[in-house]
């Protein structure tokens, strides 16, 4: 709804001549949104914070380049803390970022991904995907080296942010690992 309101206002300042009440109305529209948006994203910091172990995987997680907090936060509540999710390639059908076949005899049709999976993990890396094509150092060899190959650069995104995801996961069974060591070794030190 706010990127609704700031795109009317601007269609208004810049295509046609707006009533002063009607401009003044979206504008605080918009402001209690973005109030609004700003309250709800530390209301979910807060609740993260309160868990110690939640709070420690998200920090690893935020640490890979190109991944913020609230990417983080809905990847992780989307697939319910990976619970459900044994590997990646599990992982990457549940999003939907899986090939999907578009071959009938001899017809062989561009193999798009399948899109049957969860939206908002797509719209959630997608942003995220585009940052790290460009400032991580990996994925940007990644990206340029699909684009050269594909010569379509959504693919070559979606396989960045297919990437992403992958990476997403493997940070948070990784803490997840480091944490059954550490409390292996502090329970093998006490006996």
């Amino acid at each position: 709804m706010k990127s609704q309101l700031k795109n009317k206002l601007h269609a208004k300042r810049i295509f046609a001549r707006c009533k002063y009440s009607n401009c003044e109305q979206n504008k605080k529209a918009n402001s209690f949104f973005e109030k609004q948006i700003k309250l709800i994203k530390e209301q979910i910091k807060e609740l993260v914070k309160s868990d110690k172990d939640l709070d420690d995987r998200v920090k690893n997680i935020t640490t890979a380049q190109g991944i913020g907090f609230i990417t983080a936060v809905t990847v992780i509540s989307e697939t319910n803390g990976f619970c459900m999710i044994e590997n990646q390639r599990q992982l990457t059908s549940y999003a939907g970022y899986e090939p999907r076949q578009n071959d009938s005899g001899t017809f062989k049709g561009k193999t798009p991904i399948s899109k049957k999976g969860n939206k908002y993990i797509r719209a959630a890396v997608y942003l995220p995907a585009l940052s790290a094509a460009r400032w991580n150092e990996h994925l940007k060899r990644v990206y340029k080296r699909l684009c050269i190959s594909k010569n379509n650069k959504k693919i070559a995104l979606v396989a960045v942010a297919r990437k992403l995801l992958i990476l997403i996961y493997t940070l948070w069974k990784k803490i997840k690992s480091l944490m059954y060591i550490t409390n292996m070794a502090k329970t093998k030190a006490s006996t």
